[in-house]
């Protein structure tokens, strides 16, 4: 079993795809792929010196940054012979990869600290920002920010929004950062045990967090928001998305554009008369004027696989709403179910999103859809001769003529 989680590319002649694989003693490994000009080299993934064998051992990679000319970092976590959970960074200097243990802001003694890292982002060769996630000795969740590069790497604790429930979930789940300023998006737990959503501001060892602004959500009251992406062409313009449950309990997607210091809702319409469980999974924003975003759902009329649909969204963030650009006229040409995954923009007129669709037989498909001017393209994937059920985890362009996709399928044997 190989699993590929993210991709990440220096120049269009070195990136680098990373995840795990189980191999045939059922020990789970790191996976690194690593492109230097046109071929990919797989590589196990160095682990930490206490990293465990067997049932209780194993890395996993979850995602990649690189900043030029070919330097990367991965972060994920590892399990000791204990099972133990516990962050990993690893460093590429040249061909070689060095992993460390995250260091956490507080001990957690002997007790599992169920640590993760979900995500990483370098806006320079020397200075990197991962986040994510740790339990301490008393079982609280807390949040975590860690700076660095190497295997120097301090971790900082992340203060925590009046009024969060103390015994509920936290996590850093996004970040984008420019130059020597970083904005990321996270989640916690209300008392009421729904979630809101966290917004990160700072850099280096300074840092903010703001709960979700209520002005600029404008269906309030809700019972919570939750944000998982986040895009920011300069430093003082981002787009984050991510759902928002009301009252009613309907799900819907959700998205928030900053300018300066000022968060606002952008408008999106629907893309069914018949949605439910609406969120925004994905943000790809090639200027301050042009952002695009993956609107996942699913549509009541519909059973099973085929009542999960995607729609994208495209326009200027400043505006007060963005334009639906493919969804149920996709739906309607491909007579299909359509998921999408991934987006990515080098250039307004040069976008690519990549997922999957539904044939009439029951079958899933690649699919990659491609910008060109004002208009969207559709073209099935080809994959490895005996491949099924495709799902794609991860996307980058390096340029406007090199992009990468990774993710899984399923093999003729069902591995």
């Amino acid at each position: 079993m190989i699993q590929v989680n993210s991709v990440a590319c220096a120049s269009p002649v070195k990136c680098v795809a990373i995840g795990g694989y189980l191999d045939s003693a059922h020990q789970w490994h790191g996976l690194l792929l690593v492109k230097t000009g046109s071929s990919w080299k797989p590589l196990q993934a160095p682990a930490p010196s206490d990293v465990g064998t067997g049932d209780f051992g194993g890395v996993n990679l979850y995602a990649v940054a690189c900043s030029p000319p070919s330097n990367c970092v991965a972060v994920g976590e590892y399990a000791d012979s204990a099972g133990y959970l516990y962050g990993t960074i690893l460093t590429q200097a040249g061909p070689a990869w060095t992993a460390i243990r995250a260091p956490l802001p507080v001990e957690t003694g002997y007790y599992n600290p169920r640590a993760d890292l979900i995500t990483i982002a370098c806006p320079g060769r020397s200075n990197c920002v991962a986040g994510g996630r740790y339990d301490d000795a008393a079982d609280n969740s807390h949040f975590v920010l860690l700076t660095g590069s190497g295997t120097s790497w301090t971790p900082v604790e992340m203060p925590v929004p009046a009024g969060a429930n103390p015994e509920g979930d936290r996590a850093i789940v996004a970040l984008a950062c420019l130059a020597s300023t970083c904005h990321g998006v996270g989640e916690y737990t209300l008392p009421s045990y729904y979630g809101n959503g966290l917004l990160l501001t700072g850099f280096g060892s300074s840092w903010s967090a703001l709960a979700t602004p209520s002005t600029a959500v404008s269906n309030r009251p809700n019972l919570g928001v939750e944000f998982n992406a986040i895009s920011c062409p300069s430093s003082v313009s981002c787009v984050m998305g991510g759902d928002i449950l009301n009252s009613a309990r309907q799900q819907k997607g959700i998205l928030l554009a900053r300018t300066r210091n000022t968060w606002r809702q952008i408008s999106l319409p629907s893309p069914s008369l018949y949605l439910t469980n609406g969120m925004i999974n994905n943000i790809a924003c090639e200027s301050q004027s042009f952002c695009l975003a993956t609107y996942s759902y699913t549509d009541i009329r519909y059973a099973g696989a085929l009542s999960l649909q995607s729609a994208l969204f495209a326009g200027d963030p400043s505006q007060s709403s963005l334009t639906l650009v493919a969804g149920p006229a996709l739906r309607q040409a491909l007579k299909s179910s359509v998921r999408v995954d991934d987006i990515a923009c080098v250039i307004r007129a040069s976008c690519v999103a990549i997922g999957q669709y539904k044939d009439l037989s029951g079958s899933w498909h690649g699919l990659l859809l491609s910008r060109s001017g004002s208009q969207w393209h559709s073209t099935e994937i080809m994959l490895p001769r005996g491949a099924r059920d495709p799902g794609f985890d991860s996307l980058t362009c390096a340029s406007s003529r090199m992009c990468v996709a990774v993710g899984t399928y399923t093999d003729s044997s069902g591995n």
